[in-house]
């Protein structure tokens, strides 16, 4: 069971702490319905340095 917590934690960590990219390509993802690879490495380029 402690090895469940931990992944949960882990895995809720790093959503939180890449809400803000998450938000642009789910925006991104409902507006144009397809990105391509090139567009999230954009996109993903802006936040992830």
């Amino acid at each position: 069971m402690r090895l469940i917590e931990e992944y949960y934690n882990n895995t809720k960590l790093l959503l939180l702490k890449n809400k803000e990219l998450l938000d642009r390509l789910a925006s991104e993802l409902y507006e144009k319905e397809v990105l391509l690879y090139d567009e999230i490495m954009a996109i993903a380029g802006e936040y992830l340095h």
